[in-house]
């Protein structure tokens, strides 16, 4: 397996550009929408509370 070091070199000049540009774009959003930020945040650890307590908190 390659580390992400090596892959994010063997990517052509296109490839990067478009990756900084997702990130650059999620970076925005982020700072924008800190409540979603937050809420996402907090379900995802009430989720893995329930897990570690041996809860999966899925009824399906």
């Amino acid at each position: 397996m390659k580390d992400k070091c090596t892959e994010k070199r063997m990517l052509s000049e296109e490839e990067r550009a478009a990756i900084e540009a997702r990130r650059e774009y999620y970076r925005k959003w982020r700072a924008a929408n800190k409540d979603k930020v937050n809420a996402i945040n907090e379900r995802y650890w009430v989720k893995k509370g329930l897990q570690a307590a041996g809860n999966t908190g899925g009824d399906k």
